[in-house]
């Protein structure tokens, strides 16, 4: 089991990043996971955090180091995570929220789960194959044919959630399962500060790129700049599924094509598109954030090791 992947968070102009994203690894599977905590909520930092925190703990325990039921644990963990998240209401005072997006991977194969409007891409080739559907008013919207599609990243009530944990009660847990994984394949999480600022295709074929590094990069940093003062936190977390070769080749790939420059003014990012002697350069303001980037080889694991990173906090 090999696997490159690259996580991060920005606090966009926000003065507090309520956003948190986090992976684990065993032998036989992995775990991606992000949490967004309502603006609207107070706390909303503590609830995200908890909500993630929850679910590792949960993938400690029981990828051992396989998942006997894959579903059963992200429905597990998903009401566990909600009951951590409104423990914090008893014992302080207020009335936290989060939304949750949860990944697994496991015998080449996808599990997923979700809650609020915080995504899940599923992309091969450069293509979406699939994204999680938002559990919001505006998400509603759309499927009653009162607005299209192209409309949900700017409709007003688009934050307005229909699910999110912390409540009194869940209204509603999305689960999916999709076939075996190929190589190149990138499964991706991401928070409403990024998805608002990309279509789906655009966002599908960065992700193609050979750098993943440089497509996390590029994919948070200019929905940051996009909003022109007014950016949410934006947070991303990619994995792209493949055996040795094509980890080899993307960790060669960021150390030829990315550069920043360090002046105030701009930061400046090349990164290899999916054609290896192309090679694209994008600017963004000063303030640059560099994603972290693991390399994932069961082979290095040993018996039930389990790794785990919490995305930093800028």
């Amino acid at each position: 089991m090999q696997a490159t992947l690259a996580m991060l968070s920005h606090p966009g102009d926000r003065r507090d990043n309520q956003d948190c994203a986090a992976y684990a690894c065993s032998r036989e599977a992995i775990l991606l996971v992000l949490a967004d905590g309502l603006g609207g909520h107070e706390a909303g930092d503590r609830a995200s955090e908890a909500a993630v925190r929850t679910l590792l703990e949960a993938f400690a325990l029981a990828a051992r180091p396989r998942l006997s039921d894959p579903t059963a644990f992200l429905a597990q963990g998903f009401y566990a995570a909600h009951h951590a998240v409104h423990a914090l209401a008893r014992t302080g005072g207020y009335s936290p929220r989060t939304t949750l997006v949860a990944a697994l991977v496991q015998e080449n194969q996808l599990w997923y789960a979700h809650a609020g409007d915080s995504r899940l891409y599923f992309c091969r080739a450069g293509k979406m194959r699939l994204r999680t559907r938002d559990h919001s008013h505006a998400q509603w919207l759309c499927e009653q044919g009162v607005i299209a599609a192209d409309q949900l990243r700017r409709h007003p009530k688009r934050h307005l959630l229909r699910s999110a944990l912390g409540g009194t009660e869940i209204t509603e847990i999305a689960f999916g399962h999709d076939a075996a994984l190929c190589p190149g394949d990138v499964v991706a999480l991401c928070s409403d500060g990024v998805w608002e600022a990309w279509k789906d295709e655009d966002i599908a074929e960065r992700l193609a790129w050979n750098n993943l590094r440089g497509a996390v990069e590029t994919l948070v940093h200019e929905a940051v700049s996009r909003t022109h003062g007014e950016a949410d936190n934006a947070t991303l977390v990619a994995l792209r599924w493949g055996g040795e070769a094509e980890i080899e080749s993307d960790g060669a790939a960021e150390e030829a094509a990315v550069s920043r420059k360090t002046s105030d003014e701009e930061v400046a990012i090349a990164a290899a598109e999916p054609t290896p002697a192309a090679v694209v350069s994008k600017t963004f303001a000063a303030g640059f954030l560099p994603a972290d980037v693991f390399i994932i080889d069961s082979s290095e694991l040993s018996g039930d090791e389990i790794r785990k990173h919490v995305c930093r906090k800028r």
